[in-house]
This record gives C-alpha cells, sequence and structure tokens, in this order.
C-alpha cells in the first residue's frame, strides 16, 4: 500500500507515498485523521457510531509519530499519547487529496441539481 510517511514539520498534514509508483503521494490534515480515527475512543466498534464531534479535537492538534506496517499505518497525535491504527487500503479509498479525472467542473450524475433560473425566480401573488 504505502512505502514511506512525512509528517510536514508544522506536523498538520502528512504524506503517504505509494507503493504504487504511477500514483501520487497522497496528503491528509490532522484534524481530518483525528476525527476519522478508528479506535474504540473515536468510533463505536459495534455500530460504527461517531463517539466525538469536530468540537472535541483541539484547534491546533498535530501529528507527533506516523508509521507504516505492511498494510496499515500508525499514526499518534499530540492530543494523546495513544497510537490510532488506520488500514491503508481505507486510506486509499477515502482520499480526498487527489484528482478524480473529471474537469474542473463535474457533478455526479446521481444528484438533482437546481437551475440558476429556479432560484432566482420571484413568485408574484395577485390579490
Amino acid at each position: 500500500m504505502f512505502t514511506s510517511v512525512d509528517i510536514d514539520p508544522s506536523g498538520q498534514v502528512v504524506t503517504f507515498t505509494p507503493k504504487n509508483q504511477s500514483q501520487s503521494p497522497l496528503r491528509f490534515h490532522a484534524v481530518w485523521m483525528r476525527d476519522n480515527a478508528p479506535d474504540p475512543d473515536t468510533k463505536s466498534a459495534s455500530n460504527g457510531q461517531r463517539l466525538i464531534t469536530l468540537h472535541d479535537i483541539p484547534e491546533e492538534i498535530t501529528i507527533t509519530k506516523a508509521e507504516v506496517l505492511d498494510d496499515r499505518v500508525k499514526i499518534t497525535f499530540s492530543d494523546r499519547d495513544l497510537a490510532v491504527t488506520y488500514d491503508a487500503s481505507w486510506l486509499e479509498e477515502n482520499a480526498y487529496d487527489r484528482g478524480h479525472g473529471h474537469g474542473a467542473l463535474w457533478f455526479n450524475p446521481s444528484l438533482s441539481l437546481w437551475m440558476v433560473r429556479l432560484a432566482c425566480q420571484r413568485v408574484i401573488i395577485n390579490k
């Protein structure tokens, strides 16, 4: 999955280098990683329910340690000493820092979009 991991000097961003050289490195922000941590204090093991909110995560959170372990990644955050282990394939599937092969203005075809003219129409009521 990944060959290496680097933490930027601020601790705000972690970058994973994929084993597949044709893929771009994947970056994740500390807040996103902490919010999506799969540990039992953050997410219920029985039903996947979130047990924290963004409000519970310190604004100045950083990643203090990152390690690649075969098909897993171990991350330690500044708000606690506990290391959280992520599945590398889950991180690849949920990466938000890469192009999806669409143009600059692309919408998922399964969405129903409102037309601009509908938002701009005025309703006139006759009395």
